[in-house]
């Protein structure tokens, strides 16, 4: 009997391309998944993938099979939502605050859908780059690239953080382009004031994420500043990966020190403890699930952005920082944080808690 949670499964190994991309976005063992994949071919008497030591690529029956997959995942996914919106449709006001350049781009698209699918509801929206205690500024949700750990706080993982150091060609042509992290203090580097202390940026080395201390002759809290400064001419500024990618394709930025490029955590939607059972939050949260669960739009493809791991000849030997942090500088982010959950586990409701 073919299982319907193995059918989810096969579609994430088709979307990611790999079983252990797959097995990340689940939230489930490498094993588990080989394991599932093996059982479905079984049951379904057909092979699903072309297995090698160095790749993974699905049959011509995979490849049509995993349609199909997708549209169970999402059909699954939308009954649950549309169950849980009619059981207890949301009033009232919803108070959301996100991350910046992250709030703009994805999250107030989200607020519109939600908005016009529920008439009865308002929402406060509010970006900001600091942590804001959302239990004394009665926000009922976050969006924020990591977050400080408290136990009052419920966390879902919505999908990894990727930045990007980029330049104007004509700045790379005149100054040359760096091609390890110590070359940036021959550089001009754009830095963007933020509460936390700085500036610090991040960067892969063989011992996991390296701080880099950057100086430079501009300074700004203006996300649109630094980057107009950037394509300007006037050095090399830190962004979110989303952010930088058009202006990469248009030829405005071109990126450095990509094989430097770290992993820096996740996309963090957070809700304290006591609101996540309102039928507002529930609603908001399932729709963000919905939409950012399963391949989440500021990820950038590898094919555009290939990072290498830095060999040991290529370790940056900068300044460290301590303490908490942001995902454009400040001190580096503290990783703990409890009672987090994956949202894409198969079969399970899309709601916080």
């Amino acid at each position: 009997m073919i299982r319907p949670d193995d059918m989810v499964i096969f579609a994430r190994i088709a979307e990611a391309g790999s079983l252990t991309a797959a097995a990340r976005s689940l939230d489930l063992p490498k094993q588990t998944v080989s394991r599932r994949l093996a059982q479905l071919e079984l049951d379904l008497g057909a092979q699903l993938v072309h297995r090698s030591t160095r790749r993974l690529s699905l049959t011509e029956i995979g490849i049509e099979f995993s349609r199909r997959c997708r549209d169970l995942e999402r059909a699954r996914d939308e009954a649950v939502l549309a169950v849980n919106g009619s059981l207890r449709a949301p009033k009232g006001l919803l108070r959301v605050t996100a991350d910046v350049t992250l709030g703009e781009q994805f999250i107030a698209p989200l607020i519109d859908d939600y908005l016009l699918r529920f008439p009865g509801s308002r929402v406060e929206f509010i970006v900001t780059r600091r942590f804001l205690d959302l239990v004394k500024d009665r926000f009922d949700i976050a969006f924020w690239i990591g977050h400080p750990p408290t136990r009052s706080l419920v966390a879902v993982n919505l999908g990894a953080a990727q930045v990007r150091y980029c330049a104007s060609p004509q700045y790379l042509e005149n100054h040359g382009s760096p091609s390890t992290p110590d070359e940036l203090k021959e550089r001009d580097c754009i830095e963007l004031i933020l509460e936390e202390v700085g500036p610090l940026w991040p960067f892969r080395s063989v011992r996991g994420i390296r701080w880099v201390r950057t100086a430079g002759r501009y300074r700004t809290n203006s996300y649109a500043a630094m980057r107009q400064a950037a394509i300007d001419g006037l050095g090399i500024a830190l962004f979110p990966a989303f952010a930088a990618e058009q202006d990469i394709r248009d030829g405005r930025l071109a990126p450095v020190l990509d094989p430097f490029v770290p992993e820096l955590g996740s996309v963090e939607m957070v809700s304290p403890k006591g609101r996540f059972g309102s039928a507002s939050v529930r609603a908001f949260a399932g729709m963000a699930k919905v939409r950012f669960g399963r391949r989440p739009p500021w990820l950038v493809s590898s094919a555009r952005m290939s990072p290498q791991r830095a060999g040991p000849s290529q370790e940056p030997s900068s300044d460290r920082g301590e303490g908490g942090g942001n995902l454009l500088g400040g001190t580096p982010p503290r990783r703990r944080s409890p009672n987090r959950e994956s949202p894409n586990a198969p079969g399970r409701a899309p709601t916080i808690g």
